[in-house]
């Protein structure tokens, strides 16, 4: 039974270890979980990394203790030299247990120039499911396309829903990125959560306008309203219920929390959305919806490594507001609708598409 498990896993993890984090003959692989953590998982992405050729440590904490859900916490000192020693990390640990600037992540990149690879679908039940499997060739050639789009449209973008958001941003063009722009992570000192599937700025040039969220990161999805009015790249008030004003208490009580540094969202069309909505929810969930096609995530504030260890306007946490069916356009450019990627219909990614299947089946919403 347990290699039968093990084997619904192999496709998945071998895609995102090879074709992703493009694990390469006679690298030191550290793998790193807690006790958290589904060691089907754990096995599976040892495997493919020793497939390939890497030289495998698995390193294994006590779950890590976070009650104010900072992501910041570093892992024991073994686990941070493994780090520091390794040419990649496979973390099997969410990024929203432990963030890119969580101090011996931050540093094992910058300093050593490991590359650091979260996995997304970090259960036996994603890892198996079809967005572990989504082509890389693919993902990357639809986050490139998008990123030509907002280039060719205008340096200021307008997100838009059904619900009275309307924001107006305006980003320098080149600035547009996300770890499907920056494709695999083949060079030191690249980090993405895995698949490779958003696209987005942590650039904000300008930003002004209001925001009506489908719900706030901290709490999870709710029939509590959230607005934020923007105002010069800050938000400056926030509208609703018990939540919004748990939220604004924290933001605003907190240096630099309220600027608005952050708009991305995915692309990957074959994340069950409504199965993660319904379910009990944490911020493990937030690593796969940010993943999903058309859903869009609004950052707040920006940490030391979001800004290069300037700490001029740096603030301690970063957040996010979530909306499901946004429309975004730059210019005469639609990106999105109603969540619905514009670059699903372009020949070209379709053409590419079809190298692996069924374009409509591999560019169409999970069912």
């Amino acid at each position: 039974m347990h290699a039968d498990n093990l084997k619904n896993l192999k496709d998945g993890a071998k895609n995102l270890v090879t074709a992703y984090a493009c694990v390469r003959e006679g690298e030191n692989v550290c793998v790193y979980a807690d006790t958290g953590c589904d060691p089907l998982v754990v096995e599976a992405v040892a495997a493919a990394a020793r497939e390939a050729g890497g030289e495998v440590v698995i390193t294994i904490s006590d779950e890590v203790s976070d009650p104010e859900e900072s992501g910041l916490i570093d892992p024991p000192k073994v686990v941070r030299h493994a780090f520091y020693a390794a040419d990649i990390i496979l973390s099997v640990v969410s990024i929203f247990k432990m963030q890119f600037s969580t101090p011996a992540a931050a540093k094992a990149v910058r300093k050593y120039g490991a590359r650091l690879a979260y996995i997304g679908p970090n259960t036996a039940a994603e890892l198996a499911s079809s967005w572990s499997r989504f082509p890389a060739e693919l993902a990357f050639a639809m986050a490139q396309r998008i990123r030509s789009d907002l280039q060719a449209g205008s340096d200021e973008v307008l997100l838009s829903d059904e619900n009275g958001t309307r924001l107006k941003i305006s980003v320098e063009p080149e600035n547009w990125s996300g770890a499907g722009v920056r494709g695999p992570l083949n060079q030191p000192g690249r980090h993405a959560v895995l698949p490779a599937c958003t696209v987005g700025t942590n650039r904000i040039g300008r930003a002004n306008g209001k925001v009506v969220l489908d719900f706030l990161e901290m709490f999870g999805p709710s029939d509590q309203a959230c607005e934020w009015t923007v105002k010069d790249n800050r938000v400056v008030a926030i509208e609703g219920g018990a939540q919004a004003e748990a939220f604004r208490e924290k933001i605003f009580n907190t240096k630099n929390a309220n600027r608005f540094s952050q708009v991305s969202w995915g692309i990957n069309p074959k994340i069950d959305i409504d199965r993660l909505l319904r379910s009990a929810w944490d911020k493990n969930k937030l690593a796969k919806l940010t993943r999903a096609a058309g859903v869009i995530h609004l950052g707040l504030g920006s940490t030391l490594f979001h800004l290069k260890g300037e700490k001029k306007g740096a603030s301690p946490i970063h957040t996010h507001g979530m909306l499901l069916k946004p429309t975004l356009t730059a210019g005469p450019k639609t990106v999105m609708e109603n969540g619905r990627l514009a670059v699903s219909d372009d020949p070209q990614i379709r053409e590419i598409a079809e190298k692996y299947g069924d374009p409509d089946e591999l560019l169409g919403s999970f069912t």
